[in-house]
């Protein structure tokens, strides 16, 4: 098997067989002129007057026939070998016809040699010519019959750098693009066998995929079937539950603020008693609260009811709710706001509800010293904070803090209180608003539970802040919706009729008389 043919490795090496194929042509050529030359003059009856000339044809072909053994392995020693014999057989000419027009061949000569070998044997061949220029001076020929062979040789040699020049700029730049194009075909052959192994990786996948939704199909209906089940659970723990409860918790409430009812006064003995029925039964319902409120939010049935809302008027109301539950402990309750704060539009009962988590976190959880919030504009955000002076979190459980159903230490809350909901609900709220809430705790010194809300929900009206002190505890209708005023000395029963009423505005008031003067005051 023949070996294969090797590719030229860059243009140089392909200008240098194009030399060689050069070379090969016009060593034949020169070979088979002067071999004609010879066999037509090398007569008896033109001997003698051929015998001058005859050995410029010989010189040419021996060096034609060197030329074409030495051509493959020593390609310039043939080609500077044949452009002699040719400068020679220019010489002998010269001297045998004395005519300065041989000098005239001298220029092709000079242009092969630019092109076989380059400029140095283009220049070497003309300084040859120039030589035969001077030996014909010497020999009498006039100077005006050889200036012109002269300068036609030295032009030669110009135009010769100049078009060899131009002719390999030109082959490398056809070579690049030949590498380019090699480099390209290579790579789409690349590309073609990774596109051909991608297909196929497409193809598993797809199949793992129709799979996929096949096991996704299954899950959701899956999923689905168990929140309708958890939502029918949520519907029963509200009627099975909650109606006891409220009955306990009326009665309880009657016997400890309203004891004329039954005609005397409660005894002492079972005052305490009652306190505990009636807190426990109150916590109770607020637990069945916030599991109703989780569900609705994981259904995406929690709406928001929005309204324009002073946050420093709930941070006041939040705090005075619990301001009692703080002194029973001997804790204090601080509130500190940098007014004023510009009115944004939110859910002014969820954004209550917060509040009273957070706050209630710190006063159940907080032995010694108090709670202090905190409210303030900072970066285009209106931050709250409440900071407690209680045992602290560690870091590992402060990262899963607002995560449903995560208590820090079990222990500690069976004896507070609470089931893990009031966090992630108030992360649910804040984060519906468009806000972020985060917690800060260091063990031993305290927590800080921070939330901030975006301020381009500001509202403005005619360029100006709604004072906050001409707010109306019953807000004015912005667009269609409906309103209801609760009279309740409690007001968490607002809160209560808030989470389940969507689409209405609720409004508290303590008695009767408020209830007229707030009507009175909102009338159209």
């Amino acid at each position: 098997m023949a070996d294969p043919v090797r590719q030229p490795a860059s243009a140089e090496e392909v200008y240098g067989y194009l030399q060689q194929d050069a070379l090969n042509l016009i060593s034949w050529l020169a070979l088979g002129l002067s071999w004609l030359a010879i066999a037509a003059f090398f007569r008896p009856a033109y001997y003698r007057d051929a015998l001058p000339w005859l050995p410029a044809p010989g010189l040419v072909l021996v060096a034609s026939a060197l030329a074409l053994t030495l051509n493959e392995r020593h390609y310039r020693l043939a080609a500077s070998l044949l452009i002699a014999a040719l400068i020679v057989a220019d010489g002998v000419l010269l001297r045998a016809f004395r005519d300065a027009q041989v000098l005239y061949a001298a220029a092709l000569v000079i242009s092969l040699a630019s092109y076989l070998s380059g400029q140095r044997l283009a220049a070497a061949a003309t300084a040859g010519v120039v030589a035969l220029g001077v030996f014909g001076l010497h020999s009498g020929l006039p100077a005006r019959m050889l200036a012109g062979p002269m300068l036609l040789c030295v032009l030669t040699l110009v135009v010769g750098r100049l078009s060899a020049h131009h002719l390999y700029m030109t082959l490398a730049w056809a070579w690049e693009s030949f590498q380019r194009s090699l480099e390209r075909t290579e790579e789409a052959r690349r590309d073609r066998a990774r596109l051909a192994g991608v297909s196929k990786s497409l193809e598993e996948a797809y199949a793992r995929l129709q799979r996929a939704n096949e096991a996704l199909a299954q899950a959701w209906q899956t999923a689905e079937e168990a929140r309708r089940y958890k939502a029918l659970f949520a519907a029963n723990i509200s009627h099975e539950l909650r109606t006891p409860l409220s009955i306990i918790v009326g009665f309880a409430e009657t016997m400890l603020f309203a004891p004329e009812s039954y005609g005397r006064e409660l005894p002492a003995v079972y005052r305490s008693d009652l306190i505990e029925i009636y807190n426990s039964s109150r916590h109770l319902l607020g637990l069945i609260d916030d599991v109703l409120d989780l569900s609705q939010i994981e259904a995406g049935r929690m709406g928001l009811v929005k309204e324009p809302t002073d946050l420093a008027e709930v941070i006041r109301e939040a705090a005075e709710m619990l301001q009692r539950l703080a002194q029973r402990k001997g804790l204090y309750l601080r509130v500190e706001i940098e007014e004023p704060l510009p009115i944004l539009e939110l859910d002014r009962t969820r954004i209550r509800q917060v509040l009273l988590n957070l706050l209630n976190n710190g006063v159940r959880y907080t032995e010694r010293g108090g709670i202090t919030v905190q409210a303030r504009v900072e970066d285009e955000q209106l931050r709250v904070s409440v900071a407690d002076t209680g045992p602290g979190i560690s870091p590992e459980n402060l990262q899963r803090i607002f995560e449903s159903f995560y208590q820090v230490d079990a222990s500690v809350s069976r004896r507070h209180g609470g089931i893990g909901l009031g966090l992630a609900l108030s992360r649910y709220f804040i984060e519906m608003h468009g806000g972020r809430i985060w917690a800060e705790s260091q063990p031993g010194v305290g927590s800080c539970f921070s939330f901030s809300l975006p301020l381009e929900r500001e509202v403005r009206e005619r360029g100006e802040r709604r004072a906050p002190l001409l707010r109306s505890a019953f807000p004015q209708a912005i667009g269609d919706g409906r309103q209801v005023l609760v009279i309740h000395p409690d007001p968490s029963t607002a809160v209560m009729l808030q989470r389940h009423l969507d689409g209405t505005r609720v409004a508290h008031t303590a008695d009767l008389k408020a209830a007229a003067q707030e009507l009175e005051r909102t009338r159209p």
